[in-house]
């Protein structure tokens, strides 16, 4: 892989779970009914976000937090990008 596969390298994170915003709300005791509502966010929004199908905007994770009482790192899966270029080449070689 080349070290500007950036399209490979999208497709990797798009398999990854990025976030945990499913695990924060459930420690908080909160519904995800609740939380869109909080955030004026349909249920199907809060639902994508928690099954990692889409990621919520950068203002979106800062109230998220807010909402939730965390830190915005709370609600992210910690990743290196050394992790993710190795994943990208894994799958551009076929191991993946």
């Amino acid at each position: 892989m080349e070290d500007k596969d950036w399209n490979g390298i999208r497709l990797v994170l798009r398999t990854l779970p990025i976030n945990r915003i499913k695990e924060c709300i459930e420690a908080k005791g909160m519904s995800q009914a609740f939380v869109a509502r909080q955030m004026n966010k349909t249920c199907n929004t809060l639902n994508g976000w928690c099954s990692n199908k889409c990621q919520p905007h950068l203002v979106d994770l800062y109230l998220l937090a807010t909402i939730l009482d965390c830190e915005v790192h709370d609600l992210l899966v910690p990743m290196q990008g050394r992790q993710i270029r190795n994943a990208a080449r894994a799958r551009q070689n076929g191991s993946a």
